[in-house]
């Protein structure tokens, strides 16, 4: 099989997998997600933790092939964190009168998220010293 199909169809497998769970999360918080949309804070913590996993594993080589990487950090991660999700949704707090809303969703979203990606580097790390 061809690298790039073979890679792309890596991609396209995590990236269906990453997808599902976002759905499910948001399924799960939809309930308790009235002002702020819960669901698309926890995928896109959850994504940036995993991917603080890898970023740190990945240069080291040992832990992941290159079709691993493929497919759980461009497509199973990809799949799972929101951009999209997280501006439109943010737009929509501030348009429906709330701007100190989407300010504070914007805000915490960007610390938690990169907080979660250092603690997944950390977490990496002590697992790889053992």
């Amino acid at each position: 099989m061809y690298p790039a199909i073979k890679n792309s169809l890596l991609v396209g497998a995590g990236g269906f997998l990453g997808s599902m769970l976002r759905y499910l999360i948001a399924s799960f918080f939809k309930p308790a997600s009235q002002h702020v949309p819960i669901g698309t804070l926890a995928a896109n913590i959850l994504g940036c933790y995993i991917i603080g996993v890898f970023c740190h594993t990945m240069p080291i080589g040992r832990a992941l092939t290159d079709g691993t990487k493929m497919f759980l950090a461009m497509g199973f991660c990809g799949g799972l964190t929101t951009a999209s999700s997280f501006v439109q949704q943010t737009s929509t707090i501030h348009r429906t009168g709330s701007p100190a809303h989407a300010a504070g969703y914007l805000a915490l979203t960007l610390a938690l998220t990169f907080a979660a990606f250092y603690a997944g580097l950390f977490t990496s790390r002590l697992i790889l010293k053992h």
